[in-house]
């Protein structure tokens, strides 16, 4: 049970730091602005 919070939680924060659209960058998500700048590592 508690691996399971552990995936989900680990899941979430990835999704919050790449995938999830922002506002304030104008609705892309924060992977996609720091791919813009070229600052993203390449994967």
């Amino acid at each position: 049970m508690l691996g399971e919070l552990e995936d989900r939680i680990d899941r979430y924060i990835v999704r919050h730091n790449t995938a999830r659209r922002k506002r304030s960058l104008k609705g892309v998500s924060p992977m996609e602005f720091r791919k813009a700048l070229g600052l993203a590592l390449a994967a």
